[in-house]
């Protein structure tokens, strides 16, 4: 269960010990202790091949969900997701440095992933800023075969202007 909830929520897996993965462990990790909104669409068989659109917000030790248009209050903090990170499981991931690119004309460092298990295959891409070590932007394929099959994920993440949803001051 932690591990499908690192997949579906956090949008940054975290490595096995590679050392060209350093930056993106770090940068996953960073994720939650700096206000941060992600934005993600999601396009599976269970949405029926259209985009869904989500969001959440981490912000003063709160994860804010947006589900089904209306934005909840998580019981899970954002020190209890940096906390389970460390049970995340990492058999079989590799990761290689793509190379550099531009988000949103922010300098960034692009790494790719690959994890095959018993249960699931995911590739991702990652864009890290170089001058923040924060992610910019998350790609990923998931394949957990039967119902939900396949899925695309694609995750954007701002740190400017971090607010609490209208409503949830």
């Amino acid at each position: 269960m932690v591990r499908i909830l690192a997949v579906v929520l956090w949008s940054i897996p975290l490595m096995a010990t590679d050392p060209t993965c350093q930056l993106l462990i770090d940068a996953g990790n960073k994720l939650y202790s700096v206000p941060v909104h992600l934005y993600k669409t999601e396009t599976s068989a269970v949405t029926g091949g259209k985009p869904r659109q989500s969001e959440s917000i981490f912000l003063n030790d709160k994860n804010y969900l947006m589900v089904s248009g209306k934005w909840r209050l998580s019981p899970v903090s954002t020190q209890q997701l940096r906390a389970a990170r460390k049970d995340v499981d990492t058999t079989g991931a590799t990761c290689k440095r793509l190379g550099d690119d531009n988000v949103n004309g922010e300098p960034a460092l692009v790494f790719s992933l690959h994890q095959k298990t018993d249960d699931d295959i995911i590739d991702s891409k990652t864009w890290i800023s170089k001058s923040r070590g924060l992610p910019l932007k998350s790609e990923m394929d998931l394949d957990v075969g039967g119902f939900a099959g396949k899925s695309h994920s694609v995750t954007r993440y701002e740190y400017t202007n971090v607010q609490p949803p209208p409503g949830m001051q």
